[in-house]
């Protein structure tokens, strides 16, 4: 991410102040931070790689599906598009 987690944290609390809905504040995050859709919709969520990881494994066990072995380093990858 070119600018880190701070410049998220800045748009997010912009976004806040001015009532933006989440997708704008997704896309000020990707088109600033240079960032995929993926990391900047977490990112505007204000949600660390392991809380999105564990999160999601949470989501599947309660929809009753398989739960996936995934890591913050396997969420990375994906949003990234290297997975």
């Amino acid at each position: 991410m070119t600018h880190g987690r701070a410049c998220a944290a800045r748009i997010r609390e912009r976004a806040a102040q001015e009532g933006w809905p989440l997708v704008h504040t997704a896309a000020q995050i990707a088109t600033c931070c240079q960032v995929p859709s993926w990391r900047a919709w977490r990112l505007a969520h204000g949600m660390p790689l392991e809380e999105a990881a564990r999160r999601l494994i949470e989501l599947c066990a309660e929809a009753g599906l398989r739960q996936p072995k995934l890591h913050k380093g396997d969420l990375s990858r994906y949003e990234l598009g290297r997975a």
